[in-house]
């Protein structure tokens, strides 16, 4: 099960930064051909309330190391949010690809039953969102302003067990679990500070 494990989380995490690094490669090509400053694509958003090209770049690493790190049982190295160009992002992708292969098969032994805490706060519009999947979280402590969960496609089940959603600020107004569709099942949730716990 450990090689299995590391093969869909390692393995995959390797292919999507690799296509990742490609693209960014091409971003680099496509600025000198058409004479256009980098620093548009790394500052580019595809919609306003989108982060820039930099940032989703930050979180596609972060989530590659952290995942494989958890799923290993190793913490994983923290890295400085500072890059601000396409090179800065192409080491990083880097990076992050060196410490996600120095993982063995061999630390995954048990990864599908080892528990892994998440901790979420400083979200803009929503916690986590759920969009048709099977998944189930425990230990979830959710820090916000805004609702801890939403479901919003047919055919997800959202199961939820010993969690702690605290909403604050503008929470008093909105529910900490927005459920759109889909099931939920929910076990030892403490909710506090928002309006209601689920909203359906």
């Amino acid at each position: 099960m450990s090689s299995l494990i590391h093969d869909a989380s390692v393995g995959v995490f390797t292919q999507y930064l690799n296509s990742l690094s490609a693209l960014l490669t091409k971003a680099a090509a496509n600025a000198e051909a058409r004479k256009i400053d980098p620093a548009v694509f790394v500052n580019a958003r595809i919609a306003p309330d989108m982060f820039p090209l930099a940032r989703q770049v930050q979180i596609a690493t972060d989530h590659a190391k952290g995942a494989s790190a958890r799923l290993a049982g190793v913490e994983a190295p923290a890295f400085a949010d500072t890059e601000a160009t396409l090179p800065e992002l192409q080491a990083r992708i880097a990076k992050t690809l060196e410490y996600i292969k120095s993982l063995k098969p061999a630390q995954f032994e048990g990864a599908e039953a080892r528990d892994v805490t998440l901790t979420l706060g400083g979200q803009k519009r929503l916690g986590w969102l759920n969009n048709g999947h099977p998944i189930t979280v425990r230990n979830l402590v959710s820090n916000n302003a805004v609702p801890a969960i939403r479901q919003e496609q047919w055919g997800g089940f959202f199961t939820l067990i010993d969690a702690k959603l605290t909403g604050s600020g503008a929470a008093s107004v909105l529910p900490a679990i927005q459920l759109q569709t889909g099931g939920m099942f929910v076990r030892n949730v403490a909710v506090a500070g928002y309006a209601s716990a689920i909203q359906k």
